[in-house]
């Protein structure tokens, strides 16, 4: 497993989605959650594309998830493709609880040192700032939801 992250995976992950959502919370959640979230999510991932040479492009694409949680949460889960690098994400989720609130959560690969074994981290995008909340469940659109659940509580 390579320590640096692919410039599309990262930039899509860690860059253009929390900016479109520290923009436009609700117009976003809207549309990926819509009809028209398979049509964005492509787009989007192609712009993270931009600037990346083409044998560094990844072609497989992000899949969407839309679940309902509880206390009348709306989540998008993005399952992005298979992680090669620590900090490229297995995961994120754009979770609101509106109209009050949006957050965007990431479950990224990352290693135990100096085992050199791999394990998932639990991090929040907010505010500008990258929080890390330690090791995360596996790789899964559940888990990462019931993780989610038990261990933030809604931001009022």
């Amino acid at each position: 497993m390579a320590f640096s992250p692919r410039r599309q995976h990262y930039d899509f992950a860690h860059r253009l989605l929390p900016k479109l959502l520290a923009d436009s919370p609700d117009r976003v959640l809207d549309i990926l959650a819509g009809d028209q979230g398979e049509a964005f999510l492509e787009q989007m991932w192609r712009f993270a594309a931009d600037g990346v040479p083409e044998d560094e492009r990844i072609a497989t694409k992000p899949v969407r998830h839309v679940r309902h949680l509880g206390m009348g949460q709306l989540a998008v889960v993005l399952a992005l493709p298979a992680p090669a690098a620590v900090t490229e994400a297995h995961l994120v989720a754009i979770v609101a609880a509106r109209p009050k609130v949006t957050r965007y959560f990431t479950l990224e690969h990352g290693m135990e040192i100096p085992a050199d074994t791999a394990r998932t981290v639990c991090c929040e995008w907010t505010e500008g700032k990258h929080v890390n909340f330690g090791s995360g469940p596996a790789p899964d659109v559940g888990a990462f939801l019931d993780w989610i659940e038990a261990h933030v509580s809604p931001r009022q």
